[in-house]
């Protein structure tokens, strides 16, 4: 005793990971490997799948809005968001402050 394998440091596994082990798209459910992952508020999306869901359109960090439903969360573009879920008589998709622009400069 007192060697590193009895303290889990041995050499690594050359195993894969377990079946199943990867994380699943809230999208569709199915496994996420490394290659094709885009995170999001810690889950991983299929590249394909991290769009919004109003109309398609591929969205990235800057531009992502998601909507929890208890446990399951959708993806919107900041303009289908504010159509959906923003102030009453919003129907202006990017209008009304919910398009991010910088408006000034520390000089």
């Amino acid at each position: 005793s007192g060697g590193l394998d009895d303290v889990g440091l041995g050499p690594p596994s050359t195993m894969p990971p377990k079946f199943g082990g990867a994380p699943k798209c809230p999208r569709c459910g199915k496994s996420v490997y490394a290659a094709e992952e885009k995170k999001n508020s810690g889950k991983s999306w299929h590249a394909q799948c991290f769009t919004c869901k109003t109309c398609n359109k591929r969205v990235d960090s800057t531009t992502v809005c998601e909507k929890a439903d208890g446990e399951h969360i959708e993806l919107y573009c900041k303009a289908c968001y504010g159509k959906e879920f923003g102030p009453t008589g919003f129907r202006g998709g990017t209008s009304g402050g919910l398009q991010h622009t910088e408006t000034s400069k520390n000089s």
